[in-house]
């Protein structure tokens, strides 16, 4: 978003309005889930968790265009809405399957592969990671909520606050998943970019009026997370990515048996 700040806003502001434009000239269309991120609310560096009713904004691009597409999906839910439409905002996410340039997980899976040392800009700040089948989860739960009861509003998905964790911690964890024998991480102290140091969403609303919850614990998001980027290097993605949502769903429903 540093280097290429006008194509983060077409692509998050003018793009999501294009979406939402398109979704209103379509009758077929039941119900739209509008994904945002955390990153669209105002950072204020506090050791609170953001609610949905929180200020929105942004100092840096990315938090900038993610609270602009939010509000832009505000001002169409009231004026043009022909569908449903809700507002989800989640955490970090990790999960296989992301090959982006300049993200921690595809940077740690490109360096210890290649037996390197990756580099981080800011080890200690604290994310609310969550792997990606929770919030695909969550999403799916508010979309029934939705044509079903016809809930509206904003949504946040995020772990739970007993799961605060660094970028540090992370890292560390992957490492012993991955199985490396080297240095996990060097630091890059000439790198500085306006970065939030804390940032936790409170999923409360979620929790208690769809019943969603984390299925996957923060160890665990990245075994699987490392598991999948192991198992390319054999089997195709689409079978990875099937045996994964396979023992997702069967760890989903033992815990709501025992519940």
């Amino acid at each position: 978003s540093y280097e290429q700040p006008t194509e983060t806003f077409d692509t998050n502001v003018t793009g999501g309005a294009n979406l939402l434009d398109a979704v209103r000239h379509i009758p077929s269309v039941r119900s739209l889930v509008f994904v945002t991120s955390d990153k669209c609310y105002l950072n204020k560096e506090w050791e609170l968790s953001y609610r949905e009713n929180d200020e929105l904004g942004g100092a840096d691009p990315y938090s900038a265009s993610k609270a602009a597409a939010d509000i832009a999906a505000q001002s169409w839910i009231k004026n043009f809405a022909t569908a449903p439409i809700t507002l989800a905002r989640a955490g970090n996410v990790i999960g296989g399957g992301d090959w982006a340039v300049d993200r921690l997980i595809p940077d740690l899976v490109n360096a210890y592969s290649t037996f390197q040392t990756p580099i981080l800009r800011y080890p200690d700040a604290i994310r609310p990671w969550q792997h990606v089948l929770d919030c695909v989860n969550g999403y799916l739960m508010l979309i029934n909520k939705q044509l079903e009861q016809g809930v509206v509003g904003e949504w946040n998905f995020g772990p739970s606050l007993q799961e605060t964790h660094s970028v540090r911690e992370l890292v560390e964890i992957f490492a012993k998943h991955w199985k490396i024998d080297f240095e996990s991480f060097k630091l890059d102290s000439d790198l500085i970019l306006d970065e939030s140091n804390y940032l936790l969403l409170d999923s409360t609303k979620s929790r208690l009026n769809l019943g969603w919850a984390d299925v996957l614990d923060f160890e665990n998001a990245i075994k699987w997370t490392v598991d999948f980027y192991k198992q390319t290097e054999v089997f195709p993605v689409l079978e990875i990515l099937t045996n994964q949502i396979s023992d997702y769903l069967k760890i989903k429903y033992k815990l709501k048996q025992n519940d």
